[in-house]
């Protein structure tokens, strides 16, 4: 597809289908003013959950931490690395540096075997620099963990459910975020006029079939948009 035809995707026609019935809708991408709303409604819900989760007498801190103390260390060791996935991700592109970002030797012509050499030194500096992180983050994983299981039982605990409690309020923030931005760019009409859903409530609790094939959606507007940026 031309970067003229992409400019057209700004929006897009989607059949939702659920038991053999197809519906369709548009959706379009949100803009700055959207984004910023879908921001406040995301912080609001995290900092709720937060809330809640930080309350041991509430549901959700029941939900998450009921079992606590019938967990062996080796599970809050695990559950707490999987919480810290993405701070091991972030120090170990840091370490890396420039490893990370060195471009290919250049290759000089244009003929299709100059191409072909091209895309296959591209292809390979990607898998290498892929494997340089994999191996940086086991390195980052393998220290934390050992530094996890020094710890006291008690203190361990505690860095869990904080852990927990950061990656699930995460969670929360990136769905509510989402569904906000396709809450917003949803319409039942081709000149987005006729907003599919009256409150994000509506559409949070839709059928999670159909929710999903929306997200999607929406997903391959983003992608497309950013390919515009290339």
């Amino acid at each position: 597809m031309s970067k003229i035809a992409k400019l057209f995707r700004w929006h897009r026609k989607v059949e939702i289908k659920e038991r053999n019935v197809s519906n369709t809708v548009w959706l379009r991408l949100v803009g700055d003013i959207d984004h910023q709303q879908a921001y406040q409604h995301a912080l609001v819900a995290s900092r709720e959950m937060r809330k809640k989760l930080r309350d041991k007498d509430s549901l959700e801190y029941k939900a998450s931490f009921l079992d606590l103390d019938d967990r062996e260390k080796s599970e809050l060791v695990i559950g707490t690395l999987l919480s810290e996935v993405t701070t091991i991700r972030d120090i170990a592109v840091e370490e890396l540096g420039d490893e990370l970002t060195k471009p290919i030797k250049e290759i000089e012509g244009d003929s299709l075997e100059v191409q072909e050499k091209r895309q296959e030194a591209e292809d390979n500096l990607e898998k290498d620099r892929l494997q340089k992180l994999r191996d940086k983050m086991d390195e980052k994983s393998e220290q934390r963990r050992e530094e996890l299981e020094k710890l006291e039982l008690d203190e361990l605990k505690s860095m869990y459910v904080t852990a927990s409690i950061n990656m699930k309020c995460l969670e929360m923030f990136s769905s509510v975020f989402r569904d906000y931005c396709v809450f917003v760019g949803t319409y039942t009409d081709e000149k987005l006029t006729e907003k599919a859903f009256d409150s994000l409530e509506e559409f949070r609790n839709m059928v999670s079939t159909v929710k999903k094939q929306l997200l999607d959606a929406y997903l391959d507007l983003e992608i497309t948009g950013e390919d515009l940026k290339n």
